[in-house]
């Protein structure tokens, strides 16, 4: 039984020191997911009543509280039903992420534009003068609405490298133990 605490006690003693090593973020990263309501105005081909703008912006550090700024997101992906726009695109014309949080760090207003030569813009738009979300295809020429209902975000905090490699040298380590503890010798008597 001793030994198995002092094996325990090492194992510890490692998962600690080898954290230290690992490099260390200041935050972990943060995922902002919008989900707009279906668009109710302009509905036409190639856009359906079930359509909407949906999407992601991801942040190497959570929103301050009581910001109003233009920020500039590690990643970010859009649809409105049609179209998908992300930073990786390399058509990418224009993308503009205007954000207002409030006494929580929650997002309360924004203006996000994206636009993709050839293909159309997302537009997401909450604030004291305009409500909306928008899609417009340039393939099948159509622009849509949905005016005075605006979406909702959700905020997900992605975990630190770090975080990942404890958990698995906490399984491992527990798996050896247990494998330790199944593999002792059995003594016959003679």
């Amino acid at each position: 039984m001793n030994m198995i605490f002092n094996r325990l006690g090492t194992a510890i003693v490692f998962a600690a020191a080898l954290s230290a090593m690992l490099p260390a973020s200041s935050s972990a990263d943060v995922i902002y997911t919008y989900t707009g309501n279906v668009f109710d105005e302009g509905v036409t081909p190639p856009y359906t009543t079930t359509d909407k703008v949906t999407g992601f912006f991801e942040l190497a550090a959570p929103l301050a509280i009581g910001i109003k700024q233009v920020i500039t997101p590690v990643a970010f992906s859009f649809s409105d039903g049609v179209n998908i726009f992300t930073n990786a695109d390399a058509t990418l014309t224009a993308s503009a992420f205007n954000i207002e949080t409030g006494p929580t760090g929650a997002i309360v207003k924004w203006r996000i534009n994206i636009s993709e030569a050839g293909f159309g813009s997302i537009n997401t738009v909450n604030d004291l003068i305009l409500v909306t979300d928008t899609g417009s295809s340039v393939s099948a020429p159509a622009f849509v609405f949905n005016r005075g209902s605006p979406g909702i975000w959700a905020v997900t905090a992605v975990p630190e490298p770090s975080t990942w490699a404890m958990m698995l040298l906490g399984f491992a380590g527990i798996g050896f133990l247990a494998y330790r503890r199944n593999t002792k010798p059995v003594l016959n008597a003679a």
